[in-house]
């Protein structure tokens, strides 16, 4: 499970301190049960945790770049990617600025690249995961 959390996760979520920050924390994934987890993989946009929104920016070119906006000041603003990528954009240059509630960052498909196997042990080294108390088991 480790593993296929390394591979397909870690890019974007943290778990233990370690790890990318365009997803929430999973650190503690494990004590909101196998449900939630289940739900949070199989349908990301189902419930997207706060601060975790999609920002989707349109320039007066027509241009869209979506992502987390993880910082913004007076001039501009600046969206994380997917990937990672940030994104700096200058407030003089865009024409629209949006939260989509209804779309996660997190890929809708990610099951299709996961075997069976992958997704159950994907699923028991979540529920692994009990927060501050446990870091031991990300290691």
């Amino acid at each position: 499970g480790k593993e296929v959390y390394a591979e397909n996760c870690a890019d974007c979520h943290r778990l233990a301190g370690v790890g990318g920050g365009v997803g929430p924390d999973l650190s503690a994934a494990g004590a909101k049960g196998l449900k939630f987890n289940q739900v949070a993989l199989l349908k990301p946009s189902a419930e997207i945790a706060k601060g975790f929104e999609t920002t989707v920016v349109t320039d007066k070119k027509g241009r869209k770049t979506t992502g987390l906006k993880t910082r913004e000041t007076t001039t501009e603003v600046q969206i994380t990617k997917a990937g990672g990528e940030v994104v700096t954009i200058k407030k003089s240059v865009i024409r629209k600025m949006e939260v989509d509630k209804l779309k996660s960052l997190m890929p809708e498909d990610l099951t299709e690249v996961l075997t069976i196997k992958d997704y159950q042990d994907l699923m028991s080294f979540m529920m692994l995961q009990k927060g501050a108390e446990n870091k031991a088991a990300a290691k």
